[in-house]
């Protein structure tokens, strides 16, 4: 009986064996729909602003799970080419396009979703009956004025008042999800314009004085520390349809597989804007699944470098700590000002040492931000990697951008320092740079520019999981707190609110310390109020990585390569507290490949260290071997399915020789007892 067992128990368990196996390959091949988004054909001497909302629009998807996003222009576009995607989005900017009538075509006929942002809407209708989508256009202009969208009971502003008038003409194929309001009492808020530019930036000065704070109703900045930026150059507005009277117009309709956007959501978009409604929806249109979650808050400290006031940042630090708020801050790990001929190394100011440790104590988490956050000017002020003289990146090959991350990271690392992302100074960077910038940093918390264009850059209200370069995009998207520029608590709290529209919605900012903490305070209890939630950077898998040091949260792969140098790891506590510190037995040559898992609020860091504590009987704990090879939790798994197969094929081996053995003893006693 038990023989004819251990045949299906075998094939049982490689047939488990064999499951797990293809478990990764099975993830490749299912998860997710391909997904596509053609564009109007660029004009040649303005590709990337042509491109802009295009791609914009591919880094949002990058928050859903997609078996692959292609981008292709109108005349880019091959015949039959829509077969191969589960779901389409056509953008169209230019209202004076002609589509090819095969593109046309396919997108009629196909089975998949298919989603028309704005214009052209038109060349479909003049080619096939739009009634069968269960609308109709009621013409073929954008003169329709609107500068509201109302969606979840909330009233959005749309800065880009231009929208195409379409009806419902069959309410049992489409709904309105979303309506654009026209409303000629409305005005935009203040801080809320189309020319509404980067972060103010200010130098390491000190904080405005009360007699300076109360000349108006909202506390302005000293002059003297006023380092603001001029406004952002930008492409020339088309006139706006002026806003005479009160209308009514479908904004997302929605049908079986057919929806349309009346008019361009990236166009002016804003924090707290009728562009997180197109953030929103796209969950439904990618068929995420996701009804509601919750919203985290996040908060960081910005611009923390050698000349700002310490006595400033651990007062933000202290009541951020008081009211068990998580929070980071982005490090600049080199103060310079050519004006005053002054460097400043943070491994070597045991004064903005001590501020950043005492950040880190409090529950800080470092973000680098930067090497020395200028190029020709003073750190803050100044960008690192744009040239404001040219309007272009200051680089034209990845070279750069590796050498500022890696001089900054060398510089955090001299000083026992080990930031957890990245963020661009004033957000600006060229797309060779963000490719670079992927081999350093799995994370970044910013805003990012599309295209090489100064004020492209785009906000997210939720992460983004894979971005065009590879990377997570932790939000930052309801700006800065800057009283004199219009983004009082108040501002902050109404774009808060507005973004729990988002049914994922994030609600993160940051704060310059100059300012007045009751700000900070006023924002951080407002959001509670409205019922964000504060998460942690390190709640998330980041990893930062140089050849020999890799600091990481949460879990993930670390590859390191050393060159006689001890294998060193240790853990870092929600405090910056060292536990766990243990070194390879001798040093290490080579590639050193391993799986790292931390628990909650806790950084490991793993590198090449070229000294080691002595080999004594009181630091044996601190030695370990250098582990290298198959770490991989699927590989370790499998590994496990293998040893126990291979300990039942023993048992049951052991099992029938015993059982034989038995046999045979009780065989001889009989025959004895018969003798």
């Amino acid at each position: 009986m038990l023989r004819r067992l251990v045949l299906p128990i075998v094939a049982f368990f490689l047939a488990v064996l064999v499951a797990l196996w293809l478990l990764p390959l099975k993830g490749m091949l299912s998860g997710g729909r391909a997904t596509l988004v053609i564009f109007d054909e660029p004009d040649p001497a303005h590709v990337q602003q042509d491109s802009l909302d295009a791609l914009m629009l591919r880094q949002l998807l990058g928050h859903f799970e997609t078996a692959g996003i292609d981008l292709v222009s109108t005349g880019e576009y091959k015949e039959g080419q829509a077969k191969k995607y589960d779901i389409i989005f056509y953008v169209g900017t230019k209202d004076d396009m002609t589509l090819p009538t095969y593109l046309l075509d396919d997108l009629f006929f196909r089975k998949g979703e298919l989603i028309w942002i704005g214009a052209n809407l038109d060349s479909m209708a003049a080619r096939h009956n739009l009634e069968s989508f269960g609308l109709r256009q009621i013409d073929d202009t954008d003169n329709h004025p609107t500068n509201r969208v109302e969606y979840k009971k909330k009233s959005l502003w749309k800065l880009d008042t231009h929208t195409y008038a379409v009806e419902v003409v069959n309410p049992e194929i489409d709904q309105v999800v979303a309506w654009a309001i026209a409303d000629p009492s409305a005005k935009p808020p203040s801080g809320h314009n189309e020319m509404y530019g980067p972060e103010v930036i200010h130098a390491g000065q000190p904080a405005p004085t009360e007699a300076d704070l109360t000349a108006l109703s909202m506390p302005p900045l000293d002059p003297k520390l006023n380092f603001d930026i001029e406004p952002l150059p930008q492409p020339t507005p088309e006139p706006k349809p002026e806003i005479s009277k009160e209308e009514r117009l479908p904004w997302v309709v929605r049908g079986k597989k057919f929806w349309y956007v009346a008019s361009n959501p990236f166009s002016y978009n804003v924090e707290g804007g009728a562009y997180l409604a197109f953030c929103d929806v796209l969950h439904d249109m990618m068929s995420s699944g996701i009804k509601e979650a919750k919203h985290p808050g996040f908060v960081r400290l910005e611009d923390v470098h050698a000349m700002r006031n310490g006595t400033d940042l651990i007062a933000a630090a202290d009541y951020l700590q008081s009211k068990k708020v998580p929070f980071s801050f982005t490090l600049v790990p080199v103060y310079v000002n050519p004006a005053t001929d002054q460097t400043v190394y943070l491994s070597s100011s045991p004064e903005f040492l001590e501020v950043v440790r005492g950040l880190i104590n409090r529950g800080g988490t470092p973000i680098l931000h930067g090497y020395t956050h200028q190029h020709t000017g003073e750190s803050a002020v100044d960008y690192e990697f744009w040239a404001t003289d040219t309007d272009v990146p200051i680089a034209q090959g990845p070279e750069y951008a590796a050498e500022r991350a890696l001089r900054g990271l060398s510089e955090c690392f001299l000083a026992d320092i080990f930031p957890l992302a990245w963020t661009t100074p004033h957000y600006a960077a060229g797309q060779v740079d963000y490719e670079s910038l992927h081999n350093y940093f799995t994370t970044v918390v910013e805003r990012r520019q599309p295209i090489d264009k100064l004020g492209s850059d785009q906000f997210f209200p939720y992460v983004i999981y894979r971005d065009m370069h590879q990377q997570i995009i932790l939000p930052e998207n309801l700006g800065y707190i800057q009283p004199a520029a219009g983004r009082d608590a108040a501002a902050i709290l109404q774009d808060a609110d507005n973004s729990l529209v988002v049914r994922d919605g994030w609600g993160s900012f940051f704060f310059h310390t100059f300012l007045d903490l009751q700000l900070l305070k006023d924002v951080v209890e407002g959001m509670g109020k409205l019922g964000y939630e504060w998460v942690d950077l390190r709640d998330f898998n980041n990893k930062v990585r140089t050849e020999d040091t890799v600091a990481i949260s949460g879990v993930g792969q670390i590859d390191l390569t050393l060159k006689s140098q001890y294998l060193k790891s240790m853990t870092l506590d929600l405090h910056g507290k060292r536990t766990d510190e243990t070194y390879s037995f001798r040093p290490v040559t080579g590639n050193v490949s391993l799986f790292a898992s931390t628990h909650q609020g806790e950084i490991q860091v793993y590198q090449g260290a070229y000294t080691a504590p002595p080999y004594t009987f009181k630091n044996i704990t601190k030695f370990r071997p250098a582990v290298s090879g198959i770490t991989n939790p699927i590989a370790i798994f499998l590994l496990f399915v293998g040893l126990a197969i291979l300990i039942v094929f023993l048992v049951i081996w052991i099992f029938l020789l015993s059982r034989k053995a038995t046999q045979e003893f009780r065989n001889v006693l009989r025959a004895r007892g018969r003798g």
